[in-house]
């Protein structure tokens, strides 16, 4: 089965069911029910549910925050599926063909230097890791401490706006 190929992997090593389970979210129980794509248990599909509201959170929050966010978010996540499918494939590089011949000439040359033994300057380790986590870390917090905050200033606002009303109505 495909879904037993890309479980257990990093960055998440979540097993085969949690991807039925993903499956079935994103095909929808029926197109899932004739494909016999299996249900996972009621943590997977928590673990679904989880992910697709952080998503939904992480995209309404880009769109409405300073661009220089989701700059920052975009550039991590490249960085990440970067170090992942180098890791995957043990260092070594794809090779892709391209569209535009000057866009395939520079690929070729790559791959040629790479085979010569120049260092592709990808980092792999436990500091790089670490680094990759401490800026997820710093960024994840920075969009919950501007939810939070604009949540309390909300709901603030909202009580004195009821207070204010409550006041008139009284008066």
């Amino acid at each position: 089965m495909f879904l037993n190929a890309v479980a257990d992997r990093p960055p998440s090593n979540t097993s085969t069911l949690h991807h039925c389970e993903l499956s079935r979210f994103l095909l929808g129980p029926g197109l899932a029910d004739q494909l016999a794509i299996p249900r996972g248990s009621w943590r997977n599909r928590l673990a679904i549910q989880k992910h697709a509201w952080t998503s939904w959170l992480t995209s309404n929050f880009s769109a409405v925050y300073r661009g220089g966010w989701e700059i920052k978010r975009q550039a991590l996540f490249r960085r990440v599926i970067v170090l992942i499918v180098a890791w995957q494939l043990g260092e070594r590089r794809s090779t892709f063909t391209w569209k535009e011949a000057a866009d395939h000439e520079k690929k070729i040359s790559e791959l040629v230097s790479d085979e010569a033994g120049e260092s592709s300057g990808l980092e792999f380790g436990i500091a790089i890791g670490k680094e990759v986590r401490s800026q997820a870390m710093r960024l994840f917090a920075e969009m919950g401490i501007v939810v939070a905050g604009t949540a309390l200033l909300s709901a603030t606002a909202l009580a004195q706006s009821a207070r204010l009303a409550w006041a008139w109505y009284s008066a």
